[in-house]
């Protein structure tokens, strides 16, 4: 099978390989600039149907189901955005391709974009609990490996149309089983080799695809489902493995539970915090001030808080919320309007950003999907005009952030010196001041940078050194904290950084003469300094100007020696210098001794 027809790719800047189509960009009225236009990566499709995208935490690789048009076959496969490769992941186990009604569905990419879990209905794929070859299965896109998750499920047959959930690093995999008209919520440990089997309330079947996702650590599974296969309404739920607690986070924003019959769409950020899901809650019960229609709503568990970030009246659908709880894609319209938009709500700042001309033009797209940072959105793009579908990268470029070229320095108190930088990450629409703030073990050389719109991306070095205070710490750290202020939106949310610098107790080098006078011009110095430090030893004749430096390392317990040669007669004087801490300066008065008489043979005296 042919799966590329056209492949068509740019490089528009590092790491990212994209093509620029003119997208038009606005956002939230409180941003007075307006962001550049997205870089655009896509992956081109012979005909037929592609669906069930999901994304990797760096914004690097998306699966998905692909199933060419006239046939039966049903695969999946990872597309590497940078290297602009595709590769099949429904391998059978000993390596091969399937061939014979190999049906996969609902992959779903761990987020460090190695392993892929996914369902298959194959014989090709050796499942060794049914003929048809049902269950769900991993891929290892290093090892290139597949793997059996369900091997014996101890509660019934999966359900494969409806999607697995997995850990970022590939530890957990979350599924559902059913059996006599019971679901349960299955939990494999790929590292113990264990699965573990919970009855939780409202798991029951929903509609497909019906993602779980699953908390970094494993512990929080988010789903929908009913309380039972014939109960109205769908639920939306977090349960917690360690406590066994299943909570509800369909709530209105007055608290009240949402009864809505259309809800769905449920994810989870990786720390089992924020839950986002579509409701038409406001539609069918009215809620004073609410906008009408299918809205997108936000729950903030720790908060017990509620919002709907969607923009009025309209239909909003197939949310996902970054895994760092921060950003929430959607698409819809608002009523009235005949094209559909894709948007990005950013939780801090209160601001949606509308990505326009993705969509438009009869081209239709769901459930789009974001890199845990929000910078990525990975979705299928339909278009009837060209009768293609196109698997779509946008980068929406990074965040505002202040951009550290180191976080960790290591000095020597009263000694030399050490360095460090620091860009924004966004150009802002206003000036961005950073307050270096050192702590009382540091002292910095400048205590305010100030970043505009044409300087955004030039370096501004700051020094810093460590203040010799007499006392003995031994090894010890200070911190220099960096504090953002700016009337750009973006920049008000930037959380302070910090440099920790290790310290090291000051440690004065001493030089050791053989004595007040020397007639020799090899001269043979000695002495102590921090051990495993670089002491460089300067040489000056007092009287010609003569002067020479060398360098030499302590050892472990700090002791130095080193050879000093060309000496000339006058007083010499010795300098020690090791992390920038100089000695005590020792002199020394050298008076060469004149060569032996040259002795001549007879015949010459």
């Amino acid at each position: 099978m042919e799966l590329l027809s056209n492949r068509r790719s740019v490089k528009h800047r590092v790491g990212a390989v994209g093509i620029m189509l003119g997208l038009s960009v606005s956002a939230g009225s409180s941003r007075a600039a307006v962001p550049p236009d997205p870089a655009l990566s896509f992956l081109e499709l012979a005909p037929g149907s592609m669906t069930n995208m999901r994304i990797s935490g760096d914004g690097r690789y998306t699966a998905f189901r692909y199933a060419p048009s006239g046939g039966t076959l049903a695969n999946v496969f990872i597309y590497d955005r940078i290297g602009g490769t595709t590769e099949q992941a429904n391998r059978m186990l000993n390596g091969n391709l399937p061939t014979t009604n190999s049906r996969c569905y609902t992959p779903v990419i761990s987020g460090n974009g190695r392993f892929v879990v996914f369902a298959c209905y194959s014989i090709d794929m050796a499942y060794p609990q049914a003929t048809t070859g049902q269950g769900y299965f991993l891929y290892d896109r290093v090892s290139g490996k597949t793997e059996v998750v369900a091997a014996t499920p101890a509660a019934g047959p999966i359900a494969g149309v409806l999607a697995a959930g997995i850990s970022a690093d590939g530890r957990y995999v979350a599924y559902r089983t059913s059996v006599d008209g019971h679901t349960y919520l299955n939990v494999r440990d790929r590292a113990n080799q264990t699965t573990q089997v919970y009855t939780p309330g409202s798991i029951n079947v929903g509609t497909s695809p019906a993602y779980l996702f699953v908390s970094d650590t494993g512990r929080f599974i988010s789903y929908q489902g009913r309380e039972t296969i014939y109960s109205t309404y769908m639920d939306m739920s977090v349960f917690d493995r360690s406590t066994g607690v299943t909570e509800r986070v369909d709530f209105t924003t007055n608290g009240l539970p949402d009864k809505s019959p259309n809800k769905q769409d449920l994810s989870m950020s990786a720390d089992g915090n924020v839950a986002v899901y579509m409701s038409d809650y406001t539609k069918i019960w009215t809620v004073p001030g609410a906008p009408v229609g299918l809205q997108i709503y936000v729950r903030d568990r720790a908060a017990a808080k509620t919002e709907i970030i969607s923009e009025g009246n309209g239909a909003y659908m197939y949310p996902h919320v970054s895994a760092n709880g921060r950003y929430v894609v959607y698409i819809g319209a608002k009523t009235g309007e005949t094209i559909s938009r894709l948007y990005r709500y950013d939780r801090l700042t209160k601001t949606t950003r509308t990505i326009q001309g993705v969509l438009g033009n009869g081209n239709t797209a769901v459930y789009p999907t974001l890199s845990a940072d929000g910078r990525y959105i990975s979705m299928d793009i339909n278009i009837p005009a060209e009768k293609k579908r196109k698997l779509l990268v946008v980068d929406l470029g990074a965040a505002a952030e202040v951009s550290l070229s180191a976080n960790s320095l290591a000095l020597t108190e009263g000694g030399a010196a050490a360095t460090y930088s620091m860009v924004l990450t966004q150009v802002p629409s206003a000036n961005v001041t950073v307050a270096v703030t050192p702590d009382k073990q540091l002292n910095v050389a400048r205590t305010q940078l100030v970043f505009t719109p044409d300087n955004w991306n030039v370096p501004q070095v700051v020094s810093v050194q460590a203040l010799q205070d007499g006392v003995a710490e031994g090894k010890h750290s200070g911190v220099i904290t960096h504090t953002v202020t700016s009337t750009d939106i973006d920049y008000t949310v930037v959380k302070p950084s910090s440099v920790t610098v290790t310290i090291n107790d000051a440690v004065v080098p001493t030089v050791v003469l053989p004595g007040a006078t020397w007639t020799q011009s090899d001269l043979q110095v000695s002495g102590t300094a921090a051990p495993g430090a670089n002491v460089i030893l300067t040489a000056a004749n007092r009287s010609t100007g003569w002067l020479t430096s060398v360098s030499v390392l302590a050892d472990a317990q700090g002791h130095w020696s080193r050879t000093l040669s060309g000496l000339s007669d006058g007083v010499i004087e010795i300098d020690a210098q090791a992390d920038g801490i100089h000695g005590a300066v020792q002199s020394i008065t050298v008076a060469l001794l004149p060569p032996p008489p040259i002795s001549l043979p007879p015949a010459q005296q």
